[in-house]
């Protein structure tokens, strides 16, 4: 395990058992957590909007790290193209994780299904390369 002593969690989940979820969570974690049980938005002007959280609270000089997996395309989307427009918030983010979820991608077969998806693997490799160029440690998984 690796030796992080976050100051602060902000987390949105919505559906699954929370109560199950919450109660496994050390106390030293839940103290510095703000744990939503509704969706984040992607609409910028929205209070779950997860940026409006980083704008808020985040400085420059914190360590800032970001994992967006929301699991519907349409809000990471949205969250992603703010990101890459907003250069003052990308400052503001040193690590981000994003499980990005492109069309014709073999998970559509092993987990993802096959609902809409907003872009391809080609764009994403775009995207990843504009977050880095930004400053950004922009990394996937599959």
């Amino acid at each position: 395990l690796l030796d992080v002593d976050f100051d602060r969690i902000f987390a949105w989940e919505y559906g699954g058992d929370q109560v199950e979820r919450l109660s496994e969570t050390p106390f030293e974690i839940l103290t510095k957590t703000s744990y939503f049980v509704i969706p984040a938005s992607g609409e910028p002007k929205k209070c779950h909007n997860p940026w409006n959280f980083i704008k808020a609270v985040c400085k420059p000089g914190d360590f800032v790290v970001v994992k967006l997996d929301i699991d519907t395309p349409v809000v990471e989307t949205a969250l992603i193209e703010q990101l890459l427009e907003d250069k003052s918030l990308a400052t503001l983010i040193d690590d981000f994780y994003f499980e990005d979820h492109v069309s014709k991608s073999p998970m559509e077969y092993h987990g993802w299904g096959s609902g809409p998806k907003d872009h391809d693997l080609a764009r994403s490799i775009q995207i990843f390369a504009q977050l880095r160029e930004m400053g950004i440690r922009a990394h996937s998984w599959v």
